[in-house]
């Protein structure tokens, strides 16, 4: 049953509609550039929200988590290449949405195909290392490479988990 308060495609585009108006109150004049952009750049992103994954992230951004999972679970998961995902996922991760991303990939049983990820969120959320450490000399720098970029937009779970292991 899909929930009448949680936005469909057409409501995401009023709402990506609205920020750039409150960006730049003369992004409809044509006799400027910013305008042409933008029109362009609306239609691109039209086009690319019928992508189950993106349409997946930007309900997820702009907070319908209701949304986002119903969408994960009838389009994005056992269609979209795992790879696409790890990739899509690991560069879309943030403060507000590591939980939820992470019980997502939990229930839909992709911890396996996800692994390097997982172990890499896992990291961030318990300050925990040893997960990363039992990995295979082969997955472990992928991982590796994901906290670290992470790490980058998440410094305060980054600097928990450095506190954590000289504690």
């Amino acid at each position: 049953m899909r929930n009448s308060s949680s936005p469909n495609l057409s409501q995401c585009l009023v709402i990506l509609t609205g920020l750039l108006r409150s960006a730049n109150p003369h992004w409809r004049d044509k006799s400027t550039p910013l305008c042409g952009n933008s029109l362009r750049a609306l239609l691109a992103l039209r086009q690319r929200l019928r992508e189950p994954l993106t349409h997946f992230f930007l309900l997820v951004l702009s907070g319908a988590q209701s949304e986002a999972r119903r969408i994960w679970n009838e389009k994005t998961r056992g269609v979209v290449p795992v790879v696409e995902m790890m990739a899509g996922l690991g560069a879309f991760v943030d403060k507000g949405n590591l939980h939820f991303l992470r019980t997502l990939i939990r229930e839909s049983d992709l911890d396996d195909e996800l692994l390097p990820l997982v172990v890499a969120m896992d990291h961030l959320e318990t300050g925990d290392r040893s997960p990363l450490e039992k990995l295979s000399a082969e997955i472990r720098p992928i991982a590796e490479e994901i906290v670290a970029e992470l790490q980058k937009k998440l410094p305060a779970v980054g600097e928990r988990s450095a506190h954590k292991a000289h504690a």
